[in-house]
């Protein structure tokens, strides 16, 4: 994988910001527990924040709790021992917030998937136990996302999804799960494609996978390809695939990280191959290593996009979450 991207354009190349990030993951996952134990690493410089790190809105949640309370988030407690976490907080407070998250989702529309999904153990996840439910923060995120997903498209179920970016593969484990006739397509840069692909052969077993390969072009593996359930690309590869290839682009956390000109190259590849985008970014990101600060009105979306909703999601509430129909 390293190799295959190191030879591709410019414009494909890793930001400095993700340069640094990558050789850390690299060194995590190299150590020889290192993909065991990956959701209590690298998984906190994805998606994972906890109580300090994205101004937890615990006031905004204890309000849709009262409306609508649920005795047993008093309750809430670490599935086990206490785990060792990054910061004190998380290690004292994180079950009962965590909940009231969790019982705000759940009572989404689309939001009772996460009452059916439970979190792989492949990973070492820090599990909280909400009556009879195992949570963690990315299941909660994940669920909410997809039930942002299924509101913008008025409750049709994509049946082709383009994932550009999915860390460990958090999103397109729920996704999966909820929606085995979906075929979903991961683009990202390695380690983090090396740690999807792998996570989610593991957890879903018996999906057919196209695993990440050079080709030179589309036509030598198409039929693979729409043979397979999840395919695994870099992104020099996204070029390769035909016009409207997605029901759904989806892209949660990455655009903010990368340098102004693939921020527009990549919109450019999610309006080429995509019916609808959905988005999740932060509303203002200072990436200082590549010397770039961008905020939600900075992304150049094409004037045809018509948007669903652009919004905050429930958390991390310095995100906007948005949907946009391309066609």
């Amino acid at each position: 994988m390293l190799d295959a991207l190191r030879g591709a354009a410019a414009i494909h190349q890793p930001s400095r910001f993700w340069e640094e990030l990558s050789a850390s993951h690299l060194a995590i996952l190299s150590s020889a527990d290192g993909y065991a134990h990956f959701k209590r690493s690298l998984n906190y410089q994805y998606f994972q924040f906890g109580l300090t790190a994205s101004r937890f809105p615990l006031a905004s949640l204890l309000w849709r709790w009262l409306r609508h309370p649920d005795t047993r988030v008093l309750g809430a407690r670490f599935d086990g021992a206490t785990p060792s976490l990054p910061k004190v907080i998380d290690r004292l407070l994180l079950p009962v917030p965590l909940a009231l998250y969790s019982s705000a989702v759940l009572r989404l529309p689309h939001g009772d998937v996460l009452s059916t999904t439970h979190e792989p153990a492949v990973g070492d996840p820090v599990v909280i136990r909400f009556g009879d439910l195992r949570l963690t923060e990315d299941l909660c995120h994940s669920v909410e996302e997809r039930a942002s997903v299924l509101e913008g498209l008025a409750g049709q179920t994509p049946r082709t999804v383009l994932e550009l970016g999915a860390g460990y593969g958090r999103f397109a484990y729920v996704v999966l799960h909820a929606q085995p006739q979906t075929r979903y397509t991961i683009v990202d840069i390695p380690p983090a494609l090396y740690v999807s692909q792998r996570y989610l052969t593991d957890v879903l077993p018996g999906r057919r996978v196209f695993k990440f390969r050079p080709f030179a072009d589309h036509a030598s593996v198409a039929d693979e390809m729409a043979a397979a359930d999840l395919v695994v690309l870099e992104p020099q590869q996204l070029e390769l695939l035909p016009d409207r290839s997605f029901d759904l682009g989806v892209t949660i956390s990455t655009l903010h990280e990368m340098r102004p000109e693939q921020i527009s190259h990549y919109i450019r590849e999610l309006d080429r191959l995509c019916d609808a985008v959905y988005t999740k970014q932060w509303r203002r990101f200072h990436n200082r290593r590549d010397g770039v600060v961008i905020s939600a009105s900075d992304y150049p979306i094409p004037h045809h996009w018509k948007p669903a909703f652009h919004r905050s999601p429930i958390f991390p509430r310095t995100f906007f979450e948005a949907l946009y129909l391309v066609r």
